[in-house]
């Protein structure tokens, strides 16, 4: 199900989803290859570490005629692949995705952008954090450093690293993981010219009150 949320002022995730990807179904050409971003609570064979994280996950993928599914080491043998050369179909992709994304920036009533909202039709839209275009659209809006939590693996929000801007929205982004049918983590990712990386993850038990933050890093 290919799912936008709106979050409003009051905190409440409100859900607008069109059929398209629910089970995982997609768009994509049968035969496409790539990384996906994954909760760690999905059996993945085929992974990438990301740095920091404990809750996300890269895992190889391909499309197949019924959706997108996870590479098996049986699979993944049967097909002779080798980590270099998928790892570079994969990167290509990304940064193609990532070409692509149109961000909608959300306001408060004073006009100042709170956060944005970024979604993707491609079983793959998730990897665009991996891509070094990625920060292109928000570098005149959120700045060169953006803090991003990927709710579902077809959507994102990206807020300013600065701020306070996420741990104002967190509630509601707890709400919306809690309600999609794919979600992927609450962990918050850092994303800068030097890469991506998860600094902390929105604390599910406190329903967002709290974030927690790994070692001396902060969110502002």
């Amino acid at each position: 199900m290919n799912l936008t949320f709106r979050i409003l002022p009051v905190g409440l995730a409100v859900v607008a989803a069109c059929l398209w990807f629910s089970a995982g179904f997609s768009k994509d050409k049968e035969g496409l290859v790539g990384l996906l971003l994954v909760g760690s609570f999905e059996k993945a064979d085929i992974t990438s570490d990301v740095e920091g994280a404990k809750k996300a996950q890269l895992a190889a993928a391909y499309v197949w005629k019924y959706g997108v599914r996870l590479f098996t080491d049986e699979s993944w043998e049967q097909q002779g692949l080798k980590w270099e050369d998928f790892s570079e179909r994969a990167g290509v992709l990304a940064d193609e995705l990532a070409a692509k994304i149109k961000p909608e920036f959300i306001r408060n009533h004073h006009g100042v952008i709170d956060y944005a909202i970024v979604t993707g039709e491609s079983a793959f839209f998730s990897s665009v954090i991996t891509s070094p275009r990625f920060l292109q659209p928000f570098a005149d809006t959120l700045g060169d450093k953006i803090h991003a939590v990927v709710v579902d693996r077809n959507i994102l929000y990206a807020f300013p690293a600065t701020g306070g801007k996420l741990a104002d929205f967190s509630p509601a982004l707890v709400e919306i993981f809690e309600e999609t049918p794919m979600p992927v983590s609450l962990e918050v990712f850092e994303i800068d010219k030097n890469g991506y990386r998860v600094i902390g993850e929105i604390d599910r038990s406190t329903k967002g009150s709290q974030i927690e933050v790994l070692e001396t890093l902060q969110i502002k």
